[in-house]
């Protein structure tokens, strides 16, 4: 993690899809870090055109893979089950949780950045540090699905990791 290419990885992967109401897309690319284990792209996303209680309703995510595949590879395939079965929402990370209200976007969470005096002081605590905005002078995120190096602590429960997975936003009724 960390290292980046001389020049970035342009290669998109893209899905879109279409019904009455919407029309969504969405699209990975590599960009400048380098995968050296990996040869699949790390994101992935999830494009609903409709919710079984009420087909006028959709879900659209994108979910950034850090290290790997396989957490955002199984946020894709599952994390909505548990999103629409609750009133809260909150995002981990600094990929945005949003709400259309009659075509306008409404915020559902804000992004945890490691300059955050809140998620600062629990990075020092969990024994990391802040260089640069990021994390250990390499994540520019301190909450996230995955990035399992930074959560080799024993001593102190997953909330409390230098970079833990608890979720973190505002509650919309």
């Amino acid at each position: 993690m960390g290292q980046t290419l001389s020049e970035p990885v342009t290669t998109k992967e893209s899905a879109s899809c279409v019904n009455e109401l919407f029309t969504v897309g969405s699209s990975c690319m590599q960009g400048w870090r380098i995968i050296a284990q990996f040869t699949d792209m790390e994101d992935a996303h999830t494009h609903l055109l409709s919710l079984p209680d009420d087909p006028r309703c959709a879900f659209f995510a994108v979910y950034d893979g850090h290290g790997g595949p396989k957490a955002s590879q199984f946020a894709g395939i599952n994390l909505h089950k548990q999103i629409l079965q609750q009133a809260d929402y909150a995002n981990v990370g600094d990929s945005r949780a949003v709400v259309s209200v009659c075509g306008e976007a409404r915020p559902l969470s804000f992004d945890h950045k490691p300059a955050n005096e809140k998620e600062a002081k629990r990075i020092l605590a969990a024994g990391g540090w802040v260089e640069f905005n990021r994390v250990n002078g390499n994540l520019a995120l301190s909450r996230a699905l995955g990035d399992f190096v930074f959560k080799r602590n024993e001593s102190i429960p997953p909330e409390e990791q230098i970079v833990t997975g608890k979720l973190l936003g505002c509650i919309i009724k």
